[in-house]
């Protein structure tokens, strides 16, 4: 069973982010824990949904190959429907995440 560990900045509009991704991550059997990156803390494009807490970035590096990170991100967006959208950012890179946001109306 996955852990879930949660910043002081995480807002409860981005707790179903969180659910969806620990209950992926159960389902697929993965051996890790979700854990929070960035809420509304650190520095954001303007007009980020990360400001509105509509948005959070997770852990993308415990998780190999590529692969397994885009089916395991498929896995969370299927989760939560099509209101939300998210990519693998930074793909190999030391700031590597995933970034999942409710979608921009």
């Amino acid at each position: 069973m996955s852990l879930i560990k949660v910043k002081s900045t995480v807002r409860p509009r981005s707790l179903t982010i969180l659910a969806a991704a620990a209950n992926a991550a159960q389902l697929m059997g993965l051996p890790v824990d979700v854990v929070v990156t960035s809420g509304e803390d650190g520095k954001h494009m303007d007009r980020s949904k990360h400001y509105t807490g509509d948005a959070l970035d997770l852990r993308s590096k415990t998780i190999s190959p590529v692969r397994l990170k885009r089916a395991y991100l498929a896995a969370i967006l299927e989760r939560l429907g099509p209101k939300y959208s998210g990519i693998l950012e930074h793909v190999g890179k030391p700031n590597e995440h995933f970034h999942i946001q409710v979608r921009k109306s």
